[in-house]
């Protein structure tokens, strides 16, 4: 099942069962992804619906973030709520370890010369299951070893 799949069936079970704040974040989300499909003109795959999906969090964690500043906890906590809702549809994470062993495997094929062009081709290997900054991080930390040894 795609997880765009998920999430229509997800949204219906939630509306049947009166989850106001699931269905709210759901139709929200739907609307992001038939936004994003209009415009491309495409049918979207499960990279496209995992970038939605991480906007959506990060927007939501921004607005948390300023709720709390200005002392409105109740908000905050609410943007906290829907962020938790939205994390589900997410691919289970690589963990740092993976994520090193991954750079590791694509770095030993001999033909990766620069750590911009390791990144891109873990990332291209990670689907969607680790964030960018990280990968950009650990493939300039692995030349960096690789370099001193």
């Amino acid at each position: 099942m795609s997880i765009l799949q998920k999430i229509d069936t997800d949204y219906i079970e939630a509306y049947k069962a009166h989850n106001e704040l699931c269905v709210s974040v759901l139709r929200l989300l739907k609307s992001a992804l038939k936004n994003l499909a209009i415009a491309s003109g495409k049918e979207l795959i499960d990279k496209d619906v995992i970038r939605v999906i991480r906007r959506e969090i990060k927007q939501r964690e921004e607005a948390a973030n300023q709720y709390k500043k200005a002392g409105r906890i109740e908000l905050a906590q609410k943007e906290e709520d829907e962020v938790r809702i939205l994390t589900n549809y997410l691919p289970v994470p690589l963990s740092r370890e993976e994520l090193s062993a991954l750079i590791a495997e694509t770095a030993s094929t001999g033909q990766i010369d620069h750590p911009g062009r390791l990144t891109g081709a873990v990332i291209a290997k990670a689907q969607g299951r680790a964030e960018s900054a990280l990968i950009a991080k650990l493939a300039a930390e692995f030349f960096e070893n690789k370099n001193k040894g």
